[in-house]
């Protein structure tokens, strides 16, 4: 199976030491590639030693340019062959909801909610992920309190998932599992539908 992350920034965040623990801590022979929407940062040696293969777009995470956002993620992520593609903080979300093409796509919530001191745009963004979540084949709360505000913001419940930050090894292997079972779900509602065409050719 190949994987490929999808994150703002390369700078230290609990969005970010996820991504590394994920991809060191993955299943064998499972390809684990990271796709940066900003220039290197704090974190990109540390994340280059553990995933096959780090781009780093250098954009403005908060750019307005959405159709050069969207335009560099959907090529750098194709370039990946990804089977799922695993998006983190809101901005990556959007790019990927929008543009990442995959047999399965995977969002992780970080945030437990967003308030009056969060800047507007972040604020906005977020009502607009609740809406996109739908996009998503899993949404997964990495705590409870994001859990909590998911329901909240109105985000797919179906599709909503809990695996809770806490042992990085154990966390890696059950989203590695879930992204597995994901992946096989979707390919057999494929097959189904494709077998149902052709029964009715």
């Amino acid at each position: 199976m190949r994987v490929v992350h999808v994150v703002n920034v390369a700078d230290t965040g609990g969005a970010q030491t996820l991504v590394e623990a994920l991809a060191a801590h993955r299943p064998p022979g499972t390809y684990a590639g990271v796709v940066v929407l900003g220039p290197p940062g704090a974190l990109s040696a540390r994340l280059a030693a553990v995933a096959g293969r780090v781009d780093h777009l250098g954009l403005d995470p908060a750019t307005w340019r959405l159709d050069r956002l969207l335009r560099r993620v959907r090529a750098a992520v194709a370039a990946h062959e990804p089977d799922v593609v695993h998006a983190h903080l809101l901005q990556s979300d959007l790019a990927v909801a929008l543009a990442a093409r995959a047999p399965a796509r995977v969002s992780t919530v970080h945030t437990t909610g967003l308030g009056a001191a969060d800047r507007a745009r972040s604020r906005g963004l977020a009502r607009v992920m609740a809406r996109l979540s739908r996009r998503f084949d899993c949404s997964v709360a990495c705590s409870r309190q994001a859990r909590a505000y998911m329901r909240g913001a109105g985000y797919a419940e179906h599709r909503t998932r809990l695996v809770e930050n806490r042992g990085r090894a154990a966390r890696g292997d059950r989203r590695a599992r879930a992204a597995g079972h994901l992946l096989k779900r979707r390919r057999e509602r494929r097959l189904g539908a494709r077998r149902r065409e052709l029964a009715h050719a």
